[in-house]
Formats: C-alpha cells, sequence, structure tokens
C-alpha cells in the first residue's frame, strides 16, 4: 500500500489491517486515479508513444483497418456454433444497449470494447449477409461497421482468434449469428448473483436488497464476504464511503448499486454493512466503509481471480478486514520452457514492458492502464534470487503512485493473465514482451493452443 495512503481511512472501532484510499486502472483493469471523461475514442490501430495502446487485436496487413481487404466471415465455434468473425478470426460483438446503426458506447467502454472501424465495407465472406453490412455512428465521432444495423465490436480480452471472453458480459454483450442476431446460450448469462442494470456502458451492477454472506476461502484461509458466492473486493486506492474506480477501471471492477438496503446473512457484521452515496447519486454497497466490487474475471462463484491484482484489490474478511494486503510488492525470476527466465511478482504474475515507453517514462495512459495495470512500490521492492538489484527502479506516475522499473522500462501486468501460468500478453501487438531477469525484453512469441 502506499504511504501516504495511512490517515485516509476513518475507522471504525473494528480496524481495517492497511487502511485504504483509491484511484488508479484496465484494467480497466484498471485502476486510474484520474476520471476517464476525456478517454480517446479507440480504433484498433498500431498505438505510439503518443497514443497509448488498450488490448485489442492486432490484424495483419492481408485485412488492415481501413484497407479493402477486410472480411467478415462465419466461425463455427464449439461453445456457441456459428458466430461472425474478422479476417483473422477475432470474435466480433454486438452491444444491446445499441440502437440501430448508431453506438452507445463511449470512450470509456471502447477502451474494452474496440469498434469495428474501417474506411469501406467489408466484404461477405462465405455465410455472411452482404445486405446486412452497413455502417453506423460513434458517439466518439467516426464510423462503424454494422451488421443488421448492430455495431460490431472486437473485446479487448480476447488475445487470440476463437477467443469469446466478451460473451454474456454484464448480460449485455454478445457474439453475433449469422443472420445478425446475439448469440445467447445457457452460458453467456451473466450469474443471478450479478443483475445489470441498464442503459449506461460504465453502469454499476444494481442488486435489490443485495444478501451479503459469509464464505469460507481454503486459499485465503478465512470466511471473505460474498453475494450469491461471488467473490466481494475492495480497492486499496479508495476513501471511506468513496469509489475512486473511474469509468474504465468499472468495466472491470463493478461496483454494486444498492435498491433498497443491504441484508447481513449468517456470518456477517450487519453493522459493517451500509451503503454510501457517491457524487454522481448512485448509492452504493460498503463493508466497513469500503465500497465493494465484483471481479469481471470471477467467471464463477468461488473464484478468486482478483485477490491481489496489482497490489491493489484484495477480498474482504467478515470482520471487515483487507485479506492478504502486502506491504511491497516483490520481483521474482521464474522459467518458461519457451521463453527462459523472465521477471514475475511474488505470486508468479507475468510482469511486462511496453516497448513504446522511453526509459524511466511510462507512455501508457489511463485506458491503457485499465488493461496493462503498473507494478507499484512504496520504494524498496522485494527482491528473489536472479534478480539483479542495481537494475531496479521506480518513476512516480502523475498520482504520485510509484511505479517499478527494471532496466529504465515500467513494468505491468496484463489483466488478460487470469493465472500466475498464463502469459497470455507476450508478443501483444508487437509492443508487449516479458522481460529477462538481463532487463531485456524477451520477444519470443508463444505458440497458441
Amino acid at each position: 500500500m502506499n504511504k501516504h495512503l495511512d490517515s485516509k481511512f476513518i475507522l471504525k472501532p473494528m480496524s481495517v489491517i492497511g487502511v485504504l484510499a483509491i484511484g488508479a486502472m484496465i484494467l480497466a483493469a484498471c485502476m486510474p486515479a484520474a476520471a476517464a471523461a476525456n478517454t480517446p475514442s479507440v480504433s484498433p490501430s498500431q498505438p505510439t508513444a503518443t497514443s497509448a495502446p488498450v488490448a485489442q487485436p492486432t490484424p495483419t496487413s492481408s485485412s488492415s483497418y481501413g484497407s479493402t481487404t477486410l472480411t467478415l466471415e462465419v466461425s463455427d465455434n464449439p461453445t456457441l456454433g456459428q458466430i461472425l468473425v474478422d479476417s483473422q478470426g477475432y470474435t466480433l460483438y454486438m452491444f444491446m444497449n445499441d440502437t440501430a446503426n448508431t453506438s452507445a458506447c463511449d470512450a470509456a467502454c471502447q477502451s474494452l470494447w474496440p469498434p469495428l472501424e474501417s474506411s469501406t465495407l467489408p466484404k461477405a465472406g462465405a455465410g455472411i449477409d452482404a445486405s446486412l453490412i452497413a455502417t453506423g455512428t460513434l458517439p466518439t465521432g467516426g464510423q462503424v461497421i454494422t451488421y443488421n444495423q448492430h455495431p460490431l465490436y472486437y473485446k479487448a480480452t480476447d488475445t487470440k482468434p476463437g477467443d469469446i471472453t466478451g460473451e454474456g458480459y454484464k448480460n449485455l454483450w454478445y457474439a453475433v449469428s449469422p443472420t445478425g442476431d446475439p448469440v445467447i446460450t445457457s452460458s453467456s448469462a451473466t450469474p443471478t448473483a450479478m443483475p445489470v442494470s441498464t442503459p449506461a456502458s460504465v453502469a454499476p451492477i444494481s442488486i435489490t436488497n443485495p444478501l451479503v454472506e459469509a464464505t469460507s476461502n481454503s486459499n485465503l484461509g478465512q470466511n471473505i464476504i460474498t453475494i450469491g458466492g461471488v467473490t466481494l473486493y475492495a480497492y486499496s486506492e479508495d476513501t471511506a464511503n468513496t469509489s475512486n474506480c473511474d469509468a474504465a477501471c468499472q468495466q472491470v471492477w463493478m461496483p454494486i448499486h444498492v435498491i433498497g438496503a443491504p441484508v447481513a446473512g449468517t456470518g456477517v457484521t450487519a453493522s459493517l454493512l451500509g451503503t454510501a452515496q457517491q457524487a454522481n447519486g448512485s448509492t452504493l454497497l460498503t463493508y466497513n466503509q469500503m465500497p465493494v466490487y465484483f471481479f469481471t474475471g470471477d467467471k464463477i462463484a468461488g473464484t478468486i481471480n482478483g485477490q491481489g491484482f496489482d497490489n491493489a484489490w484484495f477480498a474482504i474478511s467478515t470482520e471487515g478486514n483487507i485479506v492478504g494486503e502486502t506491504t511491497e510488492v516483490t520481483i521474482n525470476v521464474a522459467t518458461n520452457p519457451t521463453l527462459g527466465n523472465y521477471l514475475v511478482d511474488g505470486k508468479g504474475q507475468a510482469l511486462y514492458i511496453f516497448t513504446n515507453d522511453t526509459p524511466y517514462t511510462s507512455n501508457c495512459n489511463t485506458a491503457c492502464m485499465s488493461i496493462w495495470p503498473p507494478v507499484l512500490s512504496q520504494g524498496k521492492p522485494n527482491l528473489g534470487p536472479g534478480v539483479d538489484p542495481s537494475l531496479i527502479g521506480t518513476i512516480t506516475l502523475p498520482d504520485d503512485r510509484l511505479m517499478v522499473t527494471y532496466n529504465g522500462m515500467p513494468l505491468y501486468y496484463f489483466s488478460g493473465d487470469g493465472s500466475p501460468s498464463q502469459i497470455l500478453g507476450q508478443g501483444f501487438k508487437g509492443i508487449w514482451y516479458v522481460v529477462g531477469s538481463d532487463g531485456q525484453p524477451i520477444t519470443i512469441l508463444l505458440s497458441t493452443p
């Protein structure tokens, strides 16, 4: 936790371990300190050092955006059946809050859902009805390709052809059938513990009289608070009763908008359960004055994929404490049979560099950091065997947080890595790579299944 956070939380008699304070993405997912109201519209083009990227598919020269070779095709997905994809096989989605030929996905939304943009209409591949291909308008300006009057989008966390990580997201985003309809299966729906409010693209999840329950978690060794078995998290950049998770952040970490009053289940301390009115008029669920969130990476009840993410997101004990919050990040060296030795954090999570950065300068903006969260420090990272202490450093971000550097290059996580065994950000767009213990980027690409 950052050294300046100690006095930010107003503690109740039952104190919080490692007091909170928020402002950072995501990613995002996320965790920007400032609001992303001016986040620029994102199109899937090669980013530059002055236009930091968000995670999104990279077209090859044969299907470049704005060329006449872009083609809409039909793919047989083993889970969803026939769906629309681009020339490279990346899944295309529709947003249920859109209207005919008009996108409702704003700039922050586009950081996770890049629209399909092209200066010319795509060609129709086999199984595609060419008469359904047209263009629509984006709220940020410009045109988006539509199919059956539905604007088309990518999902930033689809890192390879065939991925469908956006399917059923918030019960608002779905793959598209060849007939131009949403592909909705029994596995598409968001768990009933997380009903969705509409229509805002980054609106909190709305739950009427949410039942907060105690769930024993063997990995954490104690009881944590959940809704419907889905883990609730606190953000270490939040202040008392105030969420600083901005629009891009909320695409990955979803605050809970309460309708009515929350209900304390067995094992939950009723006096710690409450709500807090936010400046935007929403009423958010809190526990021990901490706004609580769902993590989009927790696809099923009982998972805790968000635990410790960015050293800023943690599960909450029934006593109102932050579970497993660390005081300092650890940098270790791991070995992969293809990549060799590369840097990871104390949990084995891969660390990346952004080749559009310059030494001791991060060019990853708020939307970018919602997907590529910075590795944060209090000034003295813990170093494991094989890490060269002469290469470790820190830089100060605009929000005064310290970001770890190695050989002068800022270090990042990838929000698409759901576990330490995943290195899905490797080679992303040809500008994101893991870094070796010698401080050099490792440009070897991993084969995809």
